[in-house]
């Protein structure tokens, strides 16, 4: 009788380790299939951040060769508006220089 409680005993124990280690493996399994979607989950956002780095990079991009072009038109202006100075201040210069003249002449006459 003892060894037949011996033999149960055991095969009770062999059933609880089977239902140990299939509880274990379902766990396990449940636990990669967490992992993978975690995964998926975080390919996804960091190829979001990476698109949106590669938007900002664009849009810096942009705004520097827009800020670089206006800097520019503005500085065109400026030398324009330079000329146009230089040009009346010549006009002027001659203009007097030219009375000054006309003016020297009609003394000497």
């Amino acid at each position: 009788r003892s060894m037949q409680n011996e033999v149960e005993e055991i095969e009770e124990l062999h059933k609880m380790k089977d239902n140990f280690y299939e509880a274990k493996k379902m766990e396990m399994k449940e636990f990669k299939e967490m992992s993978d979607k975690f995964v998926v989950k975080c390919e996804l956002e960091v190829e979001t951040l990476r698109n949106g780095v590669n938007e900002l990079r664009s849009s810096f991009t942009d705004l520097k060769s827009n800020k670089r072009n206006s800097c520019n038109s503005e500085i065109a202006a400026a030398e324009a508006r330079r000329l146009r100075l230089l040009a009346e201040k010549e006009n002027i210069v001659n203009c007097a220089w030219h009375q000054s003249t006309c003016t020297a002449t009609v003394y000497l006459a």
